[in-house]
Parts: C-alpha cells; sequence; structure tokens
C-alpha cells in the first residue's frame, strides 16, 4: 500500500495554514522552527493514520524529493 500525507496544503498563492515567515526561518536553517514543524507533522499524521500502525508489517516513510516543495514568498 502506498499512501501520501502532507500537513499543508497550498491552493492559493496568497493563503497558507501556515506561517510564510516560520516557513522561511526553517528552510534556512532554524532548528527551532524544524522542530515545530517535525512535531506538527508528527501529531496531524498520528492523528489522521493511528490505525496504520498498529500492524506487524514494515512501515517505511520517505520525505519529499529536494525541490518537491513550493518555496514562501
Amino acid at each position: 500500500m502506498t499512501r501520501r500525507y502532507s500537513l499543508h496544503h497550498i491552493h492559493l498563492a496568497d493563503e497558507f495554514t501556515f506561517s510564510p515567515a516560520e516557513y522561511s526561518y526553517f528552510k534556512y536553517g532554524d532548528k527551532s522552527y524544524a522542530e515545530k514543524f517535525a512535531k506538527e507533522l508528527f501529531e496531524g499524521f498520528i492523528g489522521e493514520n493511528e490505525n496504520l500502525l498498529d500492524t506487524d508489517k514494515e512501515i517505511v516513510v520517505l520525505p519529499s524529493p529536494y525541490m518537491a516543495i513550493p518555496c514562501s514568498f
């Protein structure tokens, strides 16, 4: 089974469900924002997919490929 998960979806260029300023700090290496986004991503994933983790099967998690995430403006 292949599933995709993302916490945030960008549908309009000027409407975000996250702070573009915080994303810029994260993008340029601010570890505190990396930790914040990681925690939010983890909690969101678990909240929507907790039942998937109740298995004896191997689970492989892969990040988005480099350059696949749009830049913030």
